[in-house]
């Protein structure tokens, strides 16, 4: 029972899967949904098996918490903890290029 609140992203993997922040209405909790369409997207629904596989055999502050994880007869939907901060990779590019130009001088 979560409130769909708005899309966050889209992973980069080779099939782009959506992700959307959500929120427990019983509790008010925020949470992040990521959901695939099996029938369509069957290299995302296998990419996603393997997430779901490795978060539920990790616990760790630096790892994100992997909620639940849901199946349809459509869709597989993984639910984690939502990190605010923008997304990893653009701060990964950014961080490298402020190294990269500290050391030239730039």
């Amino acid at each position: 029972h979560i409130y769909y609140e708005r899309e966050l992203g889209r992973g980069l993997v080779e099939v782009p899967t959506p992700s959307y922040k959500a929120i427990e209405r019983a509790t008010g909790k925020k949470y992040a949904i990521k959901m695939v369409n099996k029938k369509i997207d069957l290299e995302a629904t296998k990419h996603m098996r393997r997430e779901i596989d490795l978060l539920s055999d990790v616990s760790h502050r630096s790892i994100i918490d992997l909620k639940a994880a849901y199946e349809d007869g459509d869709h597989l939907y993984m639910v984690t903890e939502q990190c605010d901060g923008g997304e990893l990779y653009q701060y990964v590019v950014d961080r490298v290029k402020t190294i990269k130009n500290s050391k030239t001088g730039k």
